[in-house]
């Protein structure tokens, strides 16, 4: 836009940095480390002197962090809730049927995807009850982003299996 304008300072020993006669106006900041990956964004109103605080940079993309049921878990109920956690918050919309799906001897699991937990954590909820004793495999792609736009860096891949129900019978 017409309005824009860049601004560019370098921090002082202590980490503080100081923008001379910046306009008092809305702003959209951006602070990147310039020998590293490490990248923060700030908006807000200018009206005076303001103290943003700490700043931690983020220099990692979003990982997989934990996943319900366990990788390699066996015995999981048909009913179940895939819980993905990931290491920092992701932006929502790049979550999705096409980033993230459930897999099962009958191809792609129709589910409810749900993004909560300050968007770190992401549920799909299978419509139809999983089939027993049957292998999934749940896969997200690196099309997930993080709040600053780092994408995951590989696929992630982990596989789990459902609950035996078939009765016991005699042999003889």
């Amino acid at each position: 836009t017409p309005d824009t304008r860049s601004l560019f300072v370098s921090t002082q020993a202590d980490g503080r940095f100081t923008f001379a006669a910046a306009p008092l106006v809305v702003y959209d900041m951006t602070i990147e480390d310039p020998i590293g990956p490490g990248t923060a964004q700030r908006t807000g109103q200018l009206a005076g002197d303001t103290d943003l605080g700490t700043i931690v940079l983020d220099e990692a993309p979003p990982q997989v962090d934990t996943l319900v049921p366990a990788p390699s878990s066996a015995g999981v109920p048909r009913d179940q809730v895939v819980r993905i956690t990931f290491t920092e918050p992701i932006r929502p919309g790049t979550a999705s049927p096409s980033s993230i799906t459930l897999e099962g001897p009958d191809g792609v699991v129709t589910a409810l995807l749900d993004v909560s937990d300050g968007d770190r954590v992401v549920t799909l909820r299978p419509l139809n009850l999983l089939r027993d004793e049957a292998q999934y495999t749940v896969r997200v792609l690196p099309a997930i982003l993080d709040r600053l736009g780092k994408a995951m860096v590989s696929p992630y891949v982990a596989s789990f299996r459902t609950v035996d129900i078939t009765a016991p019978r005699w042999l003889e």
